[in-house]
């Protein structure tokens, strides 16, 4: 393969190391398939360990010092890619500039990409997983190893979305089970509060088994039920025919992809009258959106508003942004946040004037009014800020820790009714 190729596929598939359902489809999962005469959908997961492999097998010794280039490549590497840092968040961690930073970021993705050709050119040698996923559950503990090493990326999505996406690629392969395949999910705009691209491959391994077991199309009391209950969510599949218990080999898979998203796949029989016994029912339950902490953030920037959602990936928080100063009023009242992060440097209605309509606002209900607000700006107005009714005030760049701590901060003593 040509070798600039190869090199923008592994930056591709590094951008999107923790959404396996992305990577399912990635050509270099079907290079991996193509390698070992094996199924695309089943190289998601195999391709994500080899990046996070190969990335590691860059790691200097420990004596390395902090300004040995083997060490800095691989510390940009690993906040990059596996950690999702920016840039200049690594920046600030070496203590280098852009162009210092850019130049190590380019020599690490060349040593990469020269050990990813290794690895496809002859993958006996160049990488450390087996060349199918069937090989490795014939070695149950490599299996569960390699699923222990995926880090969930917890994000807010829409689960009738994902199972719209999960069937499309299913109907592939074949076409006669995924269309007879029936889901319901009620309510219709149900979010779940997990990684996306691990649940994508656990749904797609768990219908593979169970298209394995029915050669034709599925019967058609099989069906898949989305439900919520409290702050949770569950995903029930109802499958005459599904072998049990769960200590067969492919469900293990399954078994253990939902431990990795912290969840368990129960087993059960009930419901089952008139089928002899043979339907298995198997459910998931993972966490809906009830149980996030809600951040608003007001700023006219899209981009800045952008990388509080960044900075807040993976923590026990849901992000609203809002771009337009004359509608946050409007939006407080439809999101009720838990907090509020409030931009002063915005055109037309700015923010002090927000902030006073937060704060005294006849529009809002008395108890909005007492939302933490976290003024950030790049002036320092600190005093003002405090002054006008701000719980506490940042001058940008506000870094990502610091947010976490005001925010938990802030949501604990709020909670506690302080």
């Amino acid at each position: 393969m040509n070798e600039q190729l190869l090199a923008e596929q592994l930056r591709d598939a590094l951008e999107h190391l923790n959404d396996t359902g992305y990577l399912t489809t990635h050509p270099l999962a079907g290079q991996i398939a193509n390698l070992s005469g094996d199924e695309a959908t089943a190289c998601g997961v195999r391709l994500r360990s080899l990046l996070l492999d190969l990335i590691e097998s860059l790691k200097p010794a420990p004596d390395a010092p902090d300004w040995a280039p083997e060490r800095r490549r691989y510390v940009i590497l690993y906040n990059r890619y596996v950690l999702r840092q920016r840039m200049w968040e690594i920046e600030i961690k070496l203590a280098l500039s852009e162009r210092q930073v850019r130049r190590e970021h380019s020599a690490a993705m060349d040593l990469l990409t020269a050990l990813l050709t290794s690895h496809l050119g002859n993958p006996a040698h160049g990488g450390p997983l087996p060349a199918t996923v069937e090989s490795m559950a014939g070695d149950a503990s490599m299996l569960q190893e390699a699923i222990q090493r995926l880090i969930p990326a917890p994000s807010v999505f829409s689960v009738a979305e994902l199972l719209a996406e999960v069937t499309a690629l299913l109907a592939q392969a074949n076409p006669a089970c995924a269309s007879a395949l029936a889901y319901r999910v009620q309510p219709p705009d149900v979010e779940v509060y997990t990684d996306r691209g691990i649940l994508a491959q656990l749904l797609m391994k768990l219908l593979q088994v169970l298209f394995a077991h029915t050669p034709g199309a599925p019967p058609a009391s099989t069906r898949l039920e989305v439900t919520t209950t409290k702050n949770l969510v569950c995903i029930t599949l109802f499958c005459p025919g599904m072998p049990l218990p769960l200590e067969d080999e492919p469900l293990q898979l399954v078994r253990w992809l939902a431990q990795s998203l912290h969840s368990e796949l129960m087993a059960s029989r009930e419901g089952c009258e008139g089928h002899e016994g043979r339907e298995g029912v198997l459910s998931l339950t993972l966490p809906g959106t009830g149980t996030l902490r809600r951040v608003l953030v007001i700023d006219d920037e899209p981009a800045s508003a952008e990388l509080f959602r960044d900075y807040l990936s993976g923590q026990e928080y849901q992000v609203f942004t809002e771009t337009r100063a004359e509608e946050a009023v409007h939006r407080v009242e439809k999101v009720q946040p838990d907090v509020i992060v409030l931009d002063v440097m915005m055109p037309a209605m700015g923010g002090w004037e927000v902030l006073q309509h937060l704060r005294h606002g006849s529009q809002l209900p008395q108890p909005l009014r007492k939302t933490p607000i976290i003024v950030y700006s790049v002036l320092d107005d600190k005093e003002l800020a405090l002054a006008l009714g701000a719980t506490c005030f940042f001058r940008k760049p506000i870094l990502r820790q610091q947010l976490i701590q005001v925010l938990d901060e802030l949501c604990s003593r709020r909670s506690a009714g302080g």
